[in-house]
C-alpha cells in the first residue's frame, strides 16, 4: 500500500494570522485539492475559499500522519514551504525571477495557480518560462501468441463442443419462422361486409309480397267514391243564376 504523501498549501492572502496548511493523504494529492477547493477539505481552507481567498501548492513529500503532526510541531509553515523560499531568495536577489518562479512550483501549477505566483510576487507580465520536455513516447509493442500446430485432447473437445453448439442454433433457426414472411394484420383496413343474398325459398318470396286482402282493404269502397262526389242538385245551386234585364 502506498505510504501517501505529506502537502502544505501556501494561502494567499493570508487568513489572518494563518499563512498554511499542512495536511496529508493516502489518495492521489490532485484529488485531496480538489476536495479543498470545494470545501471538503479542512476547516480552514473551507474559511479561506468562503473569505475570497486560495492557494498555491508550497511543498509535498512522501509520509503520513506522524510526519504531518511532526511538521505541525513546528509552528513554522514558512521553514519548508517552497514558495516562501522562492520568494525569500527572489527578494535578496539571490534568484532571478524565472528562477524564483521555477523554484515556486511554476512549471507544475494550473493556469490560476500562475497568476496567483504572479501576485504573489508581485509580477505584472508574464515570464517565457522553458516549460518541462516532456517524456518521449515508449514505442508499443505487441506480443501476438504462438500459432498453435498440435491439436490436443483438450483443444478437440473445445472444438467439438462449439460445432454442437453452432448446429443447434442453425437447427433452431431455421424451425423458427421468419417474421418477415409472416404477412402482418393491417388494423387500418376497412372491414367489408358481404351483402345480403336473396333467398330462393318460395315461401320466403310469398311472405314478402302483399297479400291479396291487404290490397282490397287500401282500395277506397264504391260507397265512400259515391258520397265524396257532389249531388246533381248542390251542382245546380252553385251555378250561379243569368242577369236579368230590365227595360225601362
Amino acid at each position: 500500500m502506498s505510504q501517501g504523501k505529506v502537502y502544505t498549501l501556501h494561502f494567499w492572502p493570508k487568513l489572518a494570522h494563518a499563512g498554511h496548511y499542512t495536511g496529508s493523504t493516502r489518495r492521489p494529492l490532485r484529488q485531496r485539492l480538489t476536495d479543498h477547493a470545494l470545501g471538503r477539505g479542512a476547516r480552514i481552507t473551507q474559511v479561506q475559499v468562503e473569505r475570497g481567498g486560495y492557494w498555491v501548492l508550497g511543498d509535498e513529500q512522501p509520509g503520513g500522519r506522524v510526519r504531518e503532526r511532526q511538521l505541525k510541531n513546528q509552528h513554522n509553515g514558512a521553514q519548508h514551504c517552497g514558495v516562501c523560499k522562492a520568494l525569500k531568495g527572489y527578494e535578496r536577489g539571490q534568484l532571478s525571477q524565472d528562477e524564483a518562479l521555477a523554484k515556486a512550483g511554476w512549471n507544475r501549477s494550473s493556469q490560476f495557480e500562475r497568476k496567483l505566483l504572479l501576485d504573489i510576487f508581485g509580477i505584472e507580465k508574464t515570464p517565457e518560462l522553458i516549460p518541462d520536455p516532456l517524456p518521449e513516447p515508449k514505442p508499443i509493442t505487441q506480443h501476438w501468441p504462438e500459432p498453435v500446430t498440435e491439436i490436443d485432447s483438450e483443444l478437440a473437445a473445445v472444438v467439438d463442443e462449439l460445432c454442437a453448439k453452432w448446429r443447434a442454433e442453425a437447427d433452431a433457426a431455421a424451425a423458427t419462422p421468419d417474421p418477415e414472411q409472416i404477412p402482418e394484420l393491417s388494423h387500418t383496413a376497412p372491414l367489408e361486409i358481404p351483402a345480403p343474398r336473396p333467398s330462393s325459398e318460395p315461401q320466403t318470396q310469398a311472405d314478402a309480397a302483399p297479400e291479396p286482402q291487404a290490397q282490397a282493404d287500401a282500395a277506397p269502397e264504391p260507397q265512400a267514391q259515391a258520397d265524396a262526389a257532389p249531388e246533381p242538385q248542390a251542382q245546380a245551386d252553385i251555378t250561379a243564376e243569368p242577369e236579368v234585364e230590365i227595360e225601362l
